[in-house]
């Protein structure tokens, strides 16, 4: 693959980066904003946030703009263009002057332009652009690691496993797992030998980081089908294949969730040890139809309940987030026991994204909908705990016509944990600051 090909095709996946990282930045407060964009041609035009805080937009960046011109530019998604585009046609030979153009950008640890440079660099010479990388501040992250590992395994993997950068951190057994991945794609893109027999001879806590990387780069590249096909008779050991079917069943419930039950089955009538599969595919199903996700996983007979809880819990986060009001609605239909886990989860959720404004004595009707009596009470006294530290008199009010809620637990409403207490304090300070302006 030549060099002009290789920096488009990163320069989109960077560049899909920096427009989600725009988008979550407008969204922080801009909630007004979209709805107007939602309505006719007759609404009100819409305001962006530089906008509306006095900054006019960033002016177009000349097409012919330098380097050190584009790394000072304002907008974002224009920078990390211009700068891949000279950096496409730049040569070893320019490496001071680039160097120095960086070094002076007025950028954040780890920006998207650190990350192309030092992925240029690595082309030509990987063990140097490591190195500095490690060296400077800005350059020491994990986002512009990758792009250097991702490039020495395509030039040399051999030489990238032998130098000393693949070290363990303070915190971690085995090889560090953020330098692993990159290398693992970029070494299958590269095509060269000897893939597969580094990964089985690692420890196997750095094996567990790798097998899940070169499964996905197998899905890429064959298809879902056969990428599974082959897991199910790759010549590795036992404990190697399940992490491979394991890894690929999870990435394919993402888009196409009866092939993942259907390998399932196979996988299980192979001996292969599926304990945790169900699990997994339920976790992966969730990114795309939670509903059907959870109401599968929760079907299922499973051999380790606790693994079918910490998926429901994963899958309702993501749920949650996704549409908390069908989340909520149905939890309103389910009856048995083990739905009180996530009925706590969702009335967490709602109280951290309203910022706990919300409808208190809906948080008690909400409450009253849980199965198990203890796990109930529980919840009227946690919700009543908060309400007190935002509305002291309505809560009072509250627990004095409803004590037999409470039975027991009504000696613990002002016994608020702490760090929580100061985290309300907080939020009520910021929304009196901000009815004041």
């Amino acid at each position: 693959m030549g060099f002009a090909t290789n920096i488009a095709t990163r320069l989109g996946r960077q560049c899909a980066l920096a427009m989600a990282l725009v988008s979550l930045g407008g969204a922080a407060g801009c909630g007004g904003d979209r709805d107007r964009a939602a309505g006719g041609a007759d609404e009100t035009p819409e305001i962006t946030q530089v906008e509306a805080m006095g900054e006019p937009p960033a002016p177009p960046l000349p097409e012919n703009a330098t380097l050190e011109q584009a790394l000072a530019h304002r907008d974002p998604l224009q920078r990390v263009q211009r700068v891949a585009q000279i950096l496409e046609h730049a040569t070893p030979d320019q490496l001071d002057t680039i160097t120095a153009a960086i070094e002076s950008a007025p950028l954040a640890w780890g920006d998207l332009e650190y990350a192309l440079f030092a992925g240029w660099w690595a082309r030509f010479d990987p063990a140097s652009a490591m190195a500095y990388c490690d060296e400077e501040l800005r350059l020491r992250h994990p986002r512009v690691i990758a792009e250097v590992l991702r490039e020495w395994g395509r030039k040399n993997p051999q030489e990238a496993v032998a130098s000393e950068w693949l070290g363990a951190t303070s915190d971690t057994t085995g090889l560090n797992p953020d330098y692993v991945d990159p290398l693992v794609v970029g070494w299958f893109e590269s095509g060269q030998p000897g893939l597969e027999t580094w990964m089985e001879a690692l420890d196997p806590a750095t094996k567990s980081g790798a097998l899940p990387a070169y499964m996905r780069m197998r899905i890429l590249r064959d298809g879902r089908r056969p990428a599974l096909e082959w897991s199910l008779d790759a010549p590795y050991s036992p404990d190697v294949q399940r992490l491979l079917v394991a890894t690929g069943l999870n990435i394919v419930a993402r888009q196409e969730p009866a092939l993942a039950i259907e390998f399932l089955d196979r996988a299980a009538k192979k001996g292969i040890d599926v304990r945790t599969f169900i699990a997994r595919i339920g976790r992966g199903w969730a990114n795309t139809q939670p509903r059907e996700a959870m109401e599968w996983v929760v079907s299922q007979d499973v051999e380790f309940e606790g693994e079918r809880w910490r998926a429901v819990g994963d899958i309702a986060r993501i749920w949650l987030n996704r549409n908390e009001q069908e989340a909520t609605d149905w939890l309103a239909t389910k009856s048995e026991p083990w739905a009180d886990l996530v009925r706590k989860q969702a009335i967490m959720h709602h109280l951290n994204r309203n910022r706990y404004r919300v409808d208190w004595l809906d948080m008690m009707k909400r409450a009253s909908q849980f199965v198990n009596p203890e796990q109930r009470q529980l919840q009227y006294l946690a919700n009543v705990q908060r309400w007190k530290a935002i509305d002291p008199e309505a809560a009072s009010k509250w627990i004095a016509e409803n004590k037999a809620l409470l039975g027991d637990k009504i000696e613990f409403v002002d016994q608020l944990p702490t760090a929580e207490f100061h985290a309300i304090q907080a939020i009520l300070k910021e929304t009196a600051a901000a009815e004041k302006s």
